[in-house]
């Protein structure tokens, strides 16, 4: 570029293309699992195999502060604490759709 930044373009249509390429899809390198907000997703599933070990995806992407109050109570806050975050909206988590 003009700014010395190595840099390539973004092929468009890369993401779908793989999702549906009939080879992808029977070589088990697409896995499809549903989120609560979006639906049906497709996911890359790792390449690499380790014995017997099946190649999934197994969870969608956490909503966000999904783990909020999982991680506030491991860090010691008590309930009434985690509580008065939500109420005073110092802490939201997303809800399903």
């Amino acid at each position: 570029t003009e700014a010395g930044v190595p840099s390539a373009p973004v092929a468009e249509g890369y993401e779908t293309a793989f999702y549906d390429d009939p080879q992808a899809v029977e070589n088990g390198h697409v896995s499809q699992i549903e989120h609560p907000t979006i639906g049906t997703l497709k996911m890359a599933v790792n390449l690499v195999t380790f014995g017997r070990v099946k190649r999934e995806v197994r969870l969608a992407t956490p909503l966000l502060g999904q783990q909020t109050q999982d991680v506030l109570s491991e860090i010691g806050y008590s309930d009434d604490d985690i509580q008065t975050l939500y109420q005073s909206e110092v802490v939201k988590t997303e809800s399903h759709a």
